[in-house]
């Protein structure tokens, strides 16, 4: 009886740990860089049984004989960070703890710090080479990613665009095509060239000088005398 026992206990128990393993991949489905475990099985070694017509086995179940990481590379998503990367094919990421000791992750959810330091959730430095910008060929030696020890010259805004939604039912406010520039007094001590009453609508776009200085321009929209003309 203890020994027809034997396997069904043992099957049932390779079956927990399956369902405890498949539970986790479950609960972690949307963890970055999670990788599923597969839990393989195998054959408890045969019990000899000795009988007058010779020698049989006798069969003792099963059991868990590993669970492994699946490493196969899982669907790229987008996020709204600019600082989470993923590895697309073969690859890790190095990371190095405060005691300088290193890891591998695919876990690309990364964050600056206060220093500047490109960093794992754990606070782990992310470690790279630099880069040629005219070549592309790796220079130098492993380093922490800091974006302090970088530096770029500023670019002057050339274009902007705004985008806003302007009641058809608004009145011209400003007489003629050119009622906005005769209204207009750039010598007034307040700061405030138009009148509240000369235009329907105003925003404004921040800017950047050549020196990298941001300014805000005043952008006004009064109604046409045309329809849909602004």
């Amino acid at each position: 009886m203890i020994n027809g026992m034997g396997p069904a206990l043992s099957a049932l128990d390779a079956f927990a740990k399956k369902l405890k393993s498949s539970a986790n991949n479950v609960a972690n489905v949307n963890t970055p860089g999670f990788k599923a475990g597969e839990t393989l099985l195998a054959d408890i070694a045969p019990q000899d049984t000795y009988t007058r017509n010779g020698v049989s086995q006798v069969g003792r179940g099963t059991a868990v004989s590993d669970i492994s990481q699946n490493f196969e590379p899982g669907a790229l998503g987008g996020t709204d960070s600019e600082t989470d990367l993923a590895v697309g094919g073969q690859g890790y990421f190095m990371v190095q703890d405060a005691g300088g000791n290193q890891y591998y992750t695919r876990d690309g959810h990364f964050h600056f710090d206060q220093n500047g330091s490109l960093v794992t959730s754990n606070g782990y430095n992310v470690q790279g080479w630099s880069v040629d910008p005219q070549t592309g060929a790796i220079q130098g030696t492993l380093q922490n990613i800091n974006v302090n020890n970088f530096t770029s010259p500023p670019t002057q805004t050339t274009a902007a665009i705004t985008m806003v939604n302007l009641d058809s039912r608004a009145q011209n406010n400003s007489a003629g095509p050119n009622g906005l520039v005769s209204a207009w007094d750039g010598d007034n001590p307040t700061g405030q060239y138009l009148g509240d009453n000369a235009y329907e609508y105003q925003t404004s776009v921040r800017v950047y000088d050549s020196l990298g200085n941001s300014h805000n321009v005043q952008v006004t929209f009064d109604k046409g005398e045309t329809n849909n003309e602004w």
